[in-house]
């Protein structure tokens, strides 16, 4: 039986008074007070293809065309907090604008020292002549005059995580000598911000779906207006790769054009990706099968319910027949 239930209170408290054996869709801390009511319950849960971003409008912020300012930006953002703050550790970390899964990569966290990172990023923007002012803010001289590295980074709070991750990542970036401020906005960015181009770095997530098609998100075509490409991103060779994917059908031949144009993607560096959050499926203990390696849409998780169980039992070979 499936039953619905208007808010998260109300299906936490289902769950704790034991009205239903299984749920999904809750915050890290609801998690954590449930397994501690429960114990006879285990978590599952899924890399969703998913891919959480910082995405470089280059084209209205000058100070973000510079590559060296895109690679320590990138260098320094601290993933491991995002990923264990912004999500309560249900997430795993994004380097590419491919959802983890596609090419089968290990979902295992990436060392990274935060404090060196930053060091690292400071020194990038060092060596391609940027100082930092008498505020801590790093400057460049320029033919025209002084090159400040200051910009905006916008979201939303309407999807959880991304308003704390972009605490967390100005904070970072603020300590590497960046003046950044955070522009929040509520519920639907669309109209507002995203569909007229105004922000310079937007903080916001793409849905890949179970068909892994990247072109609406980073096709030049789909640069402006209800595009997708919100990094407003252009190269030619990566439209054609895109556009080679999408028309082939041959499993091997698609995967070889992604891999392709994600080198791409990681040399240009329009993006800065942050993480992937994790599907979470709260079970009983004892229910056995469950597999969710597929996970797209939270119906997925009963795609393959015919092979659950909670108990087996062994069974004669003369009672139930032998065949050849």
């Amino acid at each position: 039986k499936v039953k619905f239930y208007p808010n998260d209170k109300s299906l936490v408290e289902a769950y704790v008074d034991g009205s239903i054996d299984s749920m999904f869709g809750t915050s890290a801390q609801d998690i954590k007070a449930i397994t501690e009511t429960r114990p006879e319950t285990t978590t599952l849960r899924s890399p969703l293809p998913i891919i959480i971003g910082i995405f470089l409008n280059q084209n209205d912020t000058p100070v973000l065309a510079n590559k060296e300012v895109r690679q320590a930006l990138d260098m320094a953002v601290p993933r491991q907090r995002l990923v264990q703050d912004a999500l309560g550790g249900y997430g795993v970390i994004a380097q590419s604008p491919l959802p983890l899964t596609y090419f089968d990569r290990s979902t295992s966290t990436p060392n990274y020292n935060e404090t060196t990172g930053i060091n690292d990023a400071r020194a990038i923007l060092m060596k391609a002549g940027w100082v930092p002012n008498s505020e801590g803010v790093m400057e460049r001289k320029t033919k025209t005059g002084t090159e400040i590295l200051s910009f905006d980074i916008t979201t939303t709070s309407a999807t959880q995580g991304l308003k704390q991750s972009a605490e967390i990542v100005a904070s970072a970036w603020r300590t590497m000598g960046a003046m950044v401020s955070v522009k929040v906005f509520e519920g639907d960015l669309s109209q507002t911000v995203i569909r007229p181009r105004k922000y310079d770095a937007l903080l916001f997530g793409e849905v890949i779906g179970k068909d892994v098609d990247l072109y609406p998100f980073w096709h030049s075509s789909q640069r402006t207006g209800f595009g997708l490409n919100i990094a407003q991103y252009v190269n030619s060779k990566a439209d054609k790769l895109l556009e080679d994917a999408r028309a082939t059908a041959n499993a091997e031949e698609r995967t070889a054009k992604y891999r392709a144009f994600e080198k791409i993607i990681q040399d240009d560096m329009p993006a800065i990706f942050l993480y992937s959050p994790e599907f979470t499926y709260i079970v009983p203990t004892k229910l056995h099968g469950i597999d969710l390696t597929s996970m797209t849409t939270p119906t997925d998780r009963w795609s393959d319910i015919e092979h659950w169980y909670i108990r087996t039992d062994k069974v004669w070979n003369v009672l139930v027949g032998k065949h050849n």
